[in-house]
């Protein structure tokens, strides 16, 4: 298995590099270390990976569910509910 650093080398500095080459070295690899570690926490992450793909689901049914179909429902519980009580009335 290969090693991620010899996979993809950067080219080391010369001897004889100024300090703005090396500072800019440090703070491009700093770039890369936190941009590696977002990776790998955004990875781990397994709740927030989870939550957001329940909301994408919900977002998904939300979508694919015609109004039509759930006024029909609101309409058939109404009257569900009126005549539960009519009956509860009678007796």
């Amino acid at each position: 298995m290969p090693d991620d650093a010899s996979s993809n080398p950067r080219p080391e500095l010369p001897p004889d590099a100024s300090i703005d080459q090396i500072e800019s070295d440090i703070a491009q690899t700093r770039n890369e270390l936190g941009e590696t570690v977002n990776a790998l926490s955004a990875k781990a992450d397994v709740t927030g990976r989870a939550k957001r793909n329940a909301k994408e689901k919900v977002a998904t049914v939300k979508r694919s569910v015609p109004v039509e179909a759930v006024v029909a429902g609101a309409v058939l519980a109404v009257i569900g509910l009126v005549l539960v009580r009519r009956r509860r009335r009678r007796r």
